[in-house]
């Protein structure tokens, strides 16, 4: 799958019910982090709605920062987190600017539950843009029949 359609397999995730975050984890994961294990998506299920509805971090982006984690992340003291942390910074930054925040609560107007287009857009900004920034790092290369 390309881009755009990962990202919109993930808009349908959504529409289905699972959470934002819940479903660009589940998206990207099942395609480009090997061995990829869906149990993992229970980490993302409570950043739904800013954690909990609390209209903080913005769960898309949560769902975007696993997956780097996932792909970058350490874990132990005798690997780098610099890898993971570089790349976080650069989606949090482009996430921000397209945004205008981070948090939920300012990107939806606080309608958590009644936000689908925004959390659309959310969904759609934070695959494609994790995917472009994975290619350009030279990690989370898309199959070949992408």
């Amino acid at each position: 799958m390309n881009p755009s359609d990962i990202a919109t397999r993930a808009e349908q995730l959504f529409e289905e019910g699972l959470a934002c975050s819940e479903a660009v984890m589940l998206a990207v994961g099942d395609e480009i982090v090997p061995d990829f294990d869906r149990s993992l998506i229970k980490l993302a299920t409570p950043w739904a709605g800013g954690i909990a509805y609390g209209g903080s971090v913005c769960g898309s982006m949560a769902g975007g920062l696993m997956i780097i984690g996932l792909l970058h992340g350490r874990v132990s003291t005798d690997a780098s987190s610099k890898p993971a942390l570089a790349l976080a910074r650069k989606f949090r930054t482009r996430f921000d600017a397209e945004f205008g925040s981070l948090l939920c609560g300012d990107i939806t107007g606080g309608k958590f539950h009644r936000a689908g287009d925004r959390c659309r857009r959310t969904i759609r900004f934070t695959v494609e843009t994790l995917l472009e920034l994975l290619a350009e790092e030279g990690s989370g290369a898309l199959p070949e029949n992408s």
